[in-house]
């Protein structure tokens, strides 16, 4: 895993969801097995076994947007069994590929534009 993969990994379990910053140990442990072929920076994420699971609410433990260059791009890190198991950053629209990882100092949450009913 990449520092900056760990630094945005990191930010996320301090600032999700309820509960996240219990994955926090995982981090030491935790390494990528494998990306996408598409170009996106997502990556799937293994804990050993020896490590303790943490509870979690939720398969998805943080869940933000971003922007990467002028491109918006979602950010949601997942677990799965109490590990951390994949962060997935993903376009809106159709941007350049291959694409970055976001700083953690864009992310905000989605605020979802609702059309008044006329």
């Amino acid at each position: 895993m990449t520092l900056e993969e760990r630094n945005l990994i990191e930010w996320l379990l301090l600032n999700g969801e309820p509960g996240a910053s219990e994955f926090l140990p995982q981090l030491e442990t935790a390494h990528v097995y494998s990306g996408c072929s598409c170009g996106c920076p997502t990556i799937n994420i293994e804990v050993p076994d020896s490590i303790r699971a943490a509870q979690a609410r939720s398969n998805i433990l943080a869940d933000f947007v971003a922007d990467v260059g002028e491109n918006p791009v979602g950010v949601i890190l997942f677990q799965a069994g109490g590990r951390l198991s994949g962060l997935e950053i993903y376009a809106f629209g159709d941007p350049p590929i291959p694409f970055g990882l976001p700083d953690p100092s864009a992310l905000h949450l989605f605020e979802k534009k609702v059309k008044p009913l006329d």
